[in-house]
């Protein structure tokens, strides 16, 4: 068996082991920078079980107790900012990816194999957060990239299982593995990762992430691909015989196209590099929406076997950010159609959190001419 195989049959055996259903997971995050400085950024989001889901806001003020080790209370605080995200199982501060009233976004990849949260010391449980609670608590206490470091640095984050009374499926309960991307307004990008070796904390210039497995390695194997270009190649001269391109892309020959985490890497980083952004933030809001598109999966295409029957990655949802108009934007697999919130004409000071539900239909635009 190669060494390759040995490392799958390991973490496989470690999932196992930790209790987690093996399925496929293929999110992919992007950053665009428009021409007027604007920051734009997006992700899909594919995975093979589905968590019920649902748009939220968060408004300022709220007060929150996060999971704690072995089931007590955590970390409270009260918010200073409001949020709006993609939140899980009718939890509203439980973000999947979100972004705040100051232009602060955040969201969390699955990373199996390789993450492993905390452990709060006795007298640490107070300034305790699960991993459900890290990206709300990141959005609602910090402006800036900056500022979110600091308040990592100030918390425990541990692992803790899902209330079986909130999370009805058992594969998903477990504390998932993820790391987690950061991006501020005016472009700061960083990536978190809690490893067996600590808290890792890598600046992200490109903005892109994936999945498994550690972002540093994603970085090392780009070295493998510095032979890709966007220009076409040149014509070959043999003996006299000129031999060209069959057609345009040639100067990409060799891009990975398979679902797997490194691969989709290495096709975001080629296309976020390249990618003509736009003018103003609008314009990228745009590019975006077509960049992430390429690295949509349809059911059936990409799965792998639970308990005998086919599970299938699917992609459940897409988002953008515009972090200068604090604008995010949203669709879903049943449906296509691209919806915004607004969050300069939201009450950020409201009562209690605002739920706004996916959509089930796809819907389409009937545009056939009345000929009778």
């Amino acid at each position: 068996m190669n060494t390759k195989k040995l490392l799958m049959v390991a973490i496989a055996t470690m999932l196992l082991l930790q209790g987690v259903v093996i399925s496929s997971e293929a999110c992919t995050g992007t950053k665009l920078k428009a021409d007027d400085g604007s920051i734009v950024t997006g992700r899909t989001m594919e995975f093979g079980l589905k968590a019920p889901s649902a748009v939220t806001i968060v408004p300022r003020g709220t007060e929150t107790t996060a999971s704690g080790p072995s089931g007590k209370a955590g970390l409270k605080w009260k918010s200073s900012y409001a949020t709006v995200g993609v939140s899980g199982w009718g939890q509203p501060k439980w973000y999947v990816e979100g972004l705040n009233e100051k232009g602060l976004a955040a969201g969390v990849f699955y990373m199996p194999g390789f993450g492993q949260y905390q452990t709060a010391k006795p007298g640490e449980e107070g300034r305790s957060i699960s991993q459900n609670d890290f990206i709300y608590y990141v959005l609602s206490t910090s402006a800036t990239v900056g500022e979110a470091l600091k308040a990592i640095g100030k918390v425990v984050v541990v692992a803790a299982d899902a209330d079986p009374a909130i999370v009805t499926d058992p594969a998903m309960r477990g504390a998932m593995p993820f790391h987690m991307r950061i991006t501020d307004a005016v472009g700061r990008s960083v990536v978190i990762e809690y490893t067996a070796k600590g808290v890792q904390i890598y600046e992200n210039p490109l903005g892109v992430i994936t999945n498994a497995p550690t972002f540093d390695w994603h970085l090392l194997n780009m070295r493998n691909y510095v032979n890709l270009k966007v220009a076409d190649a040149p014509p070959m001269e043999f003996n006299g015989q000129t031999i060209s391109q069959l057609g345009m892309g040639s100067g990409l020959h060799g891009l990975p196209g398979d679902f797997t985490p490194p691969s989709r890497f290495i096709r975001a980083a080629i296309f976020t590099m390249n990618l003509v952004p736009g003018k103003t933030a609008t314009e990228a809001v745009g590019q975006a929406w077509h960049l992430l598109h390429l690295f949509d999966i349809p059911s059936g295409v990409s799965g792998s076997k639970v308990n005998g029957a086919m599970v299938y990655d699917t992609a459940q949802w897409t988002s953008v950010t515009d972090h200068k108009n604090l604008r995010f934007y949203f669709n879903t697999y049943d449906d296509y159609r691209v919806r915004m919130i607004d969050m300069n004409r939201v009450n950020l000071n409201a009562e209690k959190p605002i739920t706004i539900p996916f959509g089930d239909t796809l819907g389409f635009i009937d545009v056939t001419p009345s000929t009778k």
